[in-house]
């Protein structure tokens, strides 16, 4: 049984890494640092669904970026511009 169960959840982790996280929207940007925004992502996971998240994306260039999750909302934040899409 447990063989079993280990051979249906590892499959499902590896799948969850391979796909890439895309944005959807870009909901903040930050005042003083303008490579730093806040964006809601989404991760196609196939016949699963999909996973959703908020983060904190910082850019260094074009192909690299650091990503931390967001738990407060920013709403009326000094430091964040609402970006108008």
């Amino acid at each position: 049984m447990s063989l079993v169960t280990i051979i249906i959840i590892h499959p499902n982790k590896i799948l969850y890494h391979s796909t890439p996280w895309v944005t959807t929207e870009v909901l903040y940007q930050n005042n003083q640092k303008k490579n730093r925004y806040v964006e809601r992502q989404m991760q196609d996971i196939g016949a699963l669904g999909v996973n959703r998240r908020t983060v904190e994306v910082r850019y260094v260039t074009d192909w690299f970026m650091f990503v931390s999750p967001v738990e407060v909302d920013l709403e009326g934040h000094p430091d964040w511009i609402e970006v108008d899409m």
